[in-house]
């Protein structure tokens, strides 16, 4: 599988897991400034993980969800933006938070293993 049909295998993959929120899902920018909440993930880094020979058969992914909403009240999205992505073999890594103009930010990243 090339880095491309992988990017666009994993995009939709993400995006479905984390519709079960029942809230708008955005790539990279939300182009709903003042709804919330609203989720946005991407790509925060891919890097190989196993080679064969001079051929790279596995990368590891890494991606990072962050959920915007205009308080601090997560509620329980992030233990189900966890269990969504869990779901799709994504393991959890870390939990920020973080406010900037009356917006406040629950940012989690994710990493697994994809084959090539």
């Amino acid at each position: 599988m090339s880095t491309d049909s992988l990017n666009s295998a994993i995009n939709k993959e993400v995006t479905q897991a984390l519709t079960t929120l029942g809230i708008p899902v955005y790539r990279k920018k939300s182009p709903d400034a003042g709804t919330y909440p609203v989720v946005v993930y991407n790509l925060m880094s891919r890097s190989p993980n196993f080679h064969s020979g001079n051929r790279l058969m596995a990368v590891d992914t890494n991606i990072r969800v962050t959920l915007i909403n205009s308080n601090s009240a997560f509620g329980d999205f992030e233990d189900r933006i966890i269990e969504a992505m869990e779901n799709i073999d994504f393991s959890w890594l870390a939990t920020n938070e973080a406010e900037y103009e009356n917006e406040f930010y629950l940012v989690l990243d994710f990493t697994r293993g994809d084959e090539l």
